[in-house]
């Protein structure tokens, strides 16, 4: 059962991507582009229009021509195509060349030298080479647009992928103290210090993702893979997005005691320092709202102690879309069982009777979107942010408001 359950998804996420990669594009690259008209898109457009965060959301680099032009709504006008076949005078790219009246911003381009007449007549004839569409709805709907701007939210992996030819960096804190207790002397917990995450994530061969992660606590290292099963596309009948991340976490620190013999220290490598942990996070887009589920598993999470029980999770988070820029977005990440052996960072509560307290990590916040960067600032109740700490809950309790200030800072950065 739980191969055909896994392969069907598999199965329908590779259909996604052949769809995504091949059909989508098929007839735009159907049209062959002189090497004339490559060379003036380098040379006056490219210098914006290139990376993983080009302007206008428009990359003209050689690769991405014509499937990013031709027939393809343009960021500031959509109901304008950027070149319709056979009509230069109606297409957008054109119009914002020459500077014409009814387009948004300024004409094009806006650094370098401007394209010239003959630059431009070539452009035109180019576009009057191509055929003209039969049909007067030229406008192809654009590429589904990914649920979440990256890879995690507060702290839950979304099934999103790194762009091609880039790689993530991204910085992690989450500060000790809490904003109640704290207050303004120590200025809300900031006074009390942070445990920081590092983080580098790469392209793989084959579309999958790896992350190398480091963090403070334990001097722990999360090394994890991720592969997108399916993508969220209503064309294709895809209603969600789907990914698989696994991976394990690695208590690296020295000194660490044996569990199991407290006056013995546990070597390097041995099989108690690491946490083993699967997720599968699945998406949905509507114009403002994303949502994700990811449900989860950790095993061995609890490097203090041998043969705990095994943590299963299902993580919850949404984004609400104020603007192109600002988002809001909360998840929350409950234990469905196993959290009698859990280990919370800032260790188990217990309460006047010696019951053990256990708090389900929380994390509410802003997120802002500019320049290739993704900054996250948040309050929180959870201080770990690897996968092993956050799935294994928190020791602040949310409903006292006893919270703590955390954030992200994300970084996309093209590959040479």
């Amino acid at each position: 059962m739980f191969a055909s359950t896994f392969l069907s998804p598999l199965r329908a996420g590779y259909a996604a991507l052949l769809s995504f990669f091949l059909l989508v594009p098929m007839q735009a690259m159907a049209q062959t582009i002189p090497d004339q008209i490559l060379d003036i898109l380098d040379e006056k457009c490219s210098r914006c229009h290139e990376g993983a965060k080009p302007k206008a959301e428009l990359n003209l680099t050689e690769e991405f021509v014509p499937a990013n032009l031709i027939n393809q709504p343009s960021h500031q006008i959509p109901e304008i195509a950027l070149i319709v076949p056979g009509n230069p005078e109606r297409s957008y790219l054109i119009q914002k060349i020459l500077g014409t009246e009814g387009i948004k911003g300024k004409k094009m381009p806006r650094k370098g030298e401007l394209v010239t007449a003959a630059e431009l007549e070539a452009l035109k004839s180019w576009i009057r080479s191509m055929e003209p569409q039969s049909s007067p709805a030229a406008v192809q709907k654009a590429e589904p647009q990914p649920a979440f701007p990256t890879l995690t939210t507060g702290n839950l992996p979304t099934a999103e992928m790194l762009p091609a030819k880039t790689f993530l960096y991204r910085v992690a804190h989450r500060f000790r103290g809490s904003i109640l207790d704290a207050g303004f002397d120590q200025l809300y917990g900031f006074d009390f210090g942070s445990n920081v995450m590092t983080e580098l994530t790469v392209p793989l061969p084959g579309g999958a993702n790896l992350s190398l992660k480091r963090q403070s606590i334990f001097a722990t290292f999360e090394v994890a893979a991720r592969y997108r099963l399916l993508q969220q596309n209503p064309e294709n009948g895809a209603p969600l997005s789907l990914a698989l991340y696994a991976g394990f976490d690695w208590a690296s620190t020295g000194n660490l005691r044996d569990p199991a013999d407290t006056g013995r220290t546990m070597g390097r490598f041995e099989g108690e320092r690491f946490a083993w942990f699967a997720q599968l996070p699945a998406s949905m887009r509507s114009e403002k709202i994303s949502l994700l589920v990811v449900p989860g598993i950790l095993v061995n999470g609890n490097v203090l102690i041998e043969g705990e029980d095994m943590l299963t999770t299902l993580g919850i988070a949404g984004r609400l879309s104020v603007n192109r820029y600002l988002a809001l977005f909360g998840e929350v990440v409950p234990i469905l069982s196993g959290a009698d052996t859990a280990n919370p960072v800032g260790g188990v509560l217990f309460d006047t009777d010696g019951r053990r307290i256990f708090y389900d990590t929380f994390v509410l916040g802003l997120e802002l979107v500019k320049g290739g960067h993704v900054f996250h600032v948040f309050v929180t109740n959870s201080g770990g942010n690897t996968t092993g700490q956050y799935m294994s809950g928190a020791n602040f309790d949310v409903f006292s408001g006893d919270l703590r200030f955390g954030f992200n800072i994300y970084r996309l950065i093209d590959l040479p």
